[in-house]
């Protein structure tokens, strides 16, 4: 297997792309798979252009994300590419487009192609619009179709917080409102996820949603019984409260899946970045900066246990963690390359929400989580 890693910042779309495909072909040769992301300052398809002309036949998938994660650091104004060339390699890549319509039936439709290709197993490489209304749905869509056979990775595509537009894109189509999927065989990949979150208090019962939107909580207004817990809160300032008190489902592993409330509404009801179930217990959820990068290190070693001389890294991580941890993300990130090592092939976005389960277990979409994959 040859594995090559470039970015660029050049202005100039078309230029961006060809320069970093003749730099990982060079190391590569003609690549089987390119795994690209971009950020919205670029032109998508001028860059897609650029480097199509330069790989050929290779497939592609990837997106536009909030920042591309390399081991030098993360860039919200660059196109990042890594170039896999492996004999064994066998992917297959798909895009499903309104995915806002019916986000249970997308990842059902994207699912049906994927399994007539007949690969019995491999890993999904799962990348839906990060502003479609239930990301939860499409995974659950996708895994009642292709079931546990397969092992399911990704995240949530985006801008740089403005909420605008996004794109998910494969050698063949560029799209927003869009799901991009590939299912990858024929290489050894492991995949850890974990986040450093803790329950504090008692837990709470979700009592009436609306969408994204928590109602009541515990039967009164979701804002009055969230506040039941802190002093200084107001509506102004809840946006912090809910950054570094989120909310966490428990599940039958013992551990918590996130859910990020951001924003108080007139009526006291909170928005989240995606669906939290009615009538589903959560904890209010506690951590700091010191806390999130021991776990980020933890997923590392979790991942490379067993997994002797990785020869590259996916890295998908919440936004989220991005901005809470602030200048200190290079903390985590330099924990992330010591575990695996300082010459591993590294590239990963920054997501809004994640894909994955606990090891053997089904998928979930994730918010404030990191998730690490080897491959070999």
């Amino acid at each position: 297997m040859k594995i090559a890693v470039s970015y660029s910042q050049n202005k100039n779309s078309k230029k961006a792309g060809e320069e970093i495909a003749k730099k990982v072909v060079k190391i590569t040769g003609q690549p089987d798979l390119i795994i690209l992301y971009t950020t919205e300052f670029f032109n998508q398809e001028d860059v897609i252009a650029g480097i199509k002309k330069i790989v050929g036949k290779a497939k592609i998938i990837g997106c536009c994300a909030a920042g591309i994660i390399t081991k030098e650091g993360v860039f919200t104004n660059a196109v990042g590419i890594m170039s896999i060339k492996s004999a064994s390699l066998k992917c297959i890549t798909e895009i499903e487009t309104n995915v806002s319509k019916n986000a249970r039936e997308a990842g059902v439709r994207a699912g049906k192609k994927l399994i007539k290709n007949n690969e019995k197993e491999g890993t999904i490489l799962v990348l839906p619009d990060g502003f479609a209304s239930n990301i939860a749905e499409i995974v659950k869509g996708l895994y009642h179709v292709m079931g546990s056979d397969y092992e399911y990775i990704g995240g949530g595509t985006g801008d740089n917080l403005k909420f605008f537009k996004t794109y998910q894109f494969n050698e063949k189509k560029l799209a927003s409102d869009a799901l991009a999927v590939a299912l990858i065989s024929g290489i050894k990949l492991k995949t850890r996820i974990g986040h450093g979150w803790q329950p504090m208090g008692d837990p709470l019962l979700i009592s009436k949603t609306k969408g994204k939107k928590i109602v009541k909580i515990d039967g009164k207004p979701a804002f009055q019984a969230y506040t039941n817990y802190f002093k200084d809160i107001t509506s102004k300032n809840f946006s912090y409260y809910g950054m570094i008190h989120p909310l966490g489902l428990p599940n039958i592993e013992g551990e918590y899946i996130i859910r990020d409330p951001v924003k108080v509404n007139d009526d006291g009801s909170i928005d989240c970045v995606t669906e939290v179930p009615e009538n589903s217990m959560v904890h209010i959820m506690s951590g700091n900066k010191k806390i999130l990068i021991k776990a980020a290190q933890k997923v590392a070693k979790d991942a490379v246990k067993g997994f002797k001389n990785p020869e590259f890294v996916w890295i998908f991580d919440c936004i989220s963690r991005y901005v809470l941890l602030g200048d200190d993300y290079k903390l985590e990130l330099d924990a992330i390359v010591k575990t695996l090592g300082k010459d591993v092939p590294m590239l990963g976005i920054l997501t809004f929400g994640e894909v994955g389960g606990r090891y053997d277990g089904p998928p979930l979409f994730h918010n404030k989580t990191l998730v690490i994959t080897l491959g070999k």
